[in-house]
């Protein structure tokens, strides 16, 4: 599921085995992820994890519908971004 949504990302590595993977923002995580909160939806710091601060880890450990929903979210912020 994650790899149909975020396949597209340049930088996005689809994960092999894992229940989370790091999604490339192409801005500061922290600021990307204050925008996610204000939808409600939530995820860590790439630089939580590794020296990356322009990436965001999701997991998708979570119900179906919750994580379409959540990644939707985040789909359409990053398109945001882009423009």
């Amino acid at each position: 599921l994650v790899c149909k949504y975020f396949g597209d990302l340049e930088g996005f590595i689809c994960p092999d085995g894992a229940f989370y993977a790091f999604l490339p923002v192409n801005m500061e995580a922290d600021k990307f992820l204050d925008m996610l909160v204000e939808d409600e939806v939530l995820a860590v710091s790439g630089n939580v994890f590794s020296n990356r601060n322009d990436y965001i880890r999701i997991s998708f450990a979570n119900d179906i519908k919750k994580l379409e929903e959540g990644f939707r979210v985040i789909k359409q912020r990053l398109e945001k971004i882009k423009k």
